[in-house]
């Protein structure tokens, strides 16, 4: 699932989505953990708000990394 990401994330930067200068790398492991962790979270109170909660931060953190 990590090289998945990271592969996604690699074509993403190299179509000019993403900014050039990003670590594709330390992307990919910021995205990986917070998958993890957003199945830990809902896995422990099965809280769709938390979970929630989580996944947006993934998505903000990817939409700052954003191009343009």
């Amino acid at each position: 699932m990590r090289n998945m990401l990271m592969r996604y994330v690699k074509l993403a930067r190299d179509a000019g989505e993403l900014k050039k200068n990003i670590d594709i790398e330390a992307m990919t492991a910021v995205i990986f953990s917070g998958m993890l962790g957003a199945t830990i979270i809902y896995n422990a109170d099965r809280s769709e708000v938390n979970v929630n909660k989580t996944i947006g931060y993934i998505i903000d953190y990817v939409e700052s990394m954003e191009e343009g």
